[in-house]
């Protein structure tokens, strides 16, 4: 075990006392330990490992992690490291964790997943409507205030939803109802997979990122959240492929097919529906789906 030493005061080479509150870059050369390669220092720069070099490096500025945004109290619109990319997402807290936006609809449409194009031909959720600017993708929120305004003035034809699907490595998936686009998690209206087991939270984690396919799920939720009777059909029903519905959780137990309480359905005559927290969705009730890495 390396032995740990306390020190209270330094001497330079030429023959400067330095106490410990004094030290610093100027004093003391960190670019001139063997392990440690200092170039070009802007605000914002990090060290990071480098392990071909074996030394620590600066490198500019990057984004913060979701565990650094809650550690930091960080939380609204930010810049973080996401599916190898850093990009500004909306990270809202629950829970002990620090979540990050991936979803968001007030299409009331029962079509709107399959309209919006989320969904690509073999079932799999797909990003769509995303604003690429000048960085890496990332949800379209000034897209979505614009379909707002239009929608206010009578105006149709933009689209009123956003996914965006990376291939970040997700630990867990929420579900959440809120009343404006850059709101966070509505603690009083969300679906969490806490109660789930890994393999069954696994499902909705690969499906999130783009890894996994359609599934289903029988009695994955209870009516408020929890464990329960009421199942999860993800274009999948009675062991097969059913494009028509994307429902997080339905609304009836058993085999029956019901109105979506958290998502869509389009297929059938009866029971079709586009719904968050059992509400139908819109502007003042949006569909979002927030993941967490950690």
């Amino acid at each position: 075990m390396p032995m740990q030493i306390h020190v209270d005061s330094l001497i330079t080479d030429s023959g400067e006392n330095l106490s410990t509150d004094s030290i610093s870059n100027a004093k003391v050369k960190l670019s001139q330990l063997a392990d440690v390669q200092i170039s070009n220092l802007e605000t914002g720069n990090m060290l990071i490992w480098n392990e071909p070099a074996q030394k620590w490096v600066n490198y500019g500025q990057m984004g913060l992690s979701l565990f650094a945004c809650y550690a930091a109290g960080l939380s609204g619109m930010q810049t973080i490291d996401w599916g190898g990319h850093s990009r500004e997402m909306n990270v809202s807290f629950h829970n002990g964790k620090a979540w990050a936006e991936i979803l968001i609809s007030a299409d009331s449409s029962v079509s709107a997943p399959w309209d919006d194009g989320w969904i690509n031909e073999n079932n799999y959720l797909v990003s769509s409507n995303v604003d690429n600017g000048e960085s890496p993708d990332q949800l379209n929120y000034d897209g979505l205030q614009q379909a707002k305004a239009a929608e206010l003035m009578g105006l149709t034809g933009t689209q009123e939803s956003s996914v965006l699907v990376t291939t970040e490595i997700l630990t867990s998936v929420l579900f959440t109802a809120k009343a404006d686009i850059t709101d966070g998690i509505n603690s009083s209206a969300l679906l969490s997979l806490a109660h789930l087991t890994s393999a069954n939270r696994a499902l909705f984690t690969d499906y999130f990122n783009g890894s996994g396919g359609p599934f289903e799920l029988q009695d994955s939720f209870g009516w408020a959240g929890g464990p329960g009777l009421y199942d999860s059909h993800i274009s999948y029903r009675a062991g097969q492929v059913r494009g028509g519905e994307w429902m997080i959780q339905d609304s009836v137990t058993g085999s029956s097919n019901g109105t979506p309480r958290w998502g869509y359905r389009k297929s059938g005559t009866d029971n079709t529906g586009a719904k968050a927290n059992g509400q139908d969705i819109g502007w003042d009730n949006l569909l979002s789906v927030f993941v967490t890495n950690y």
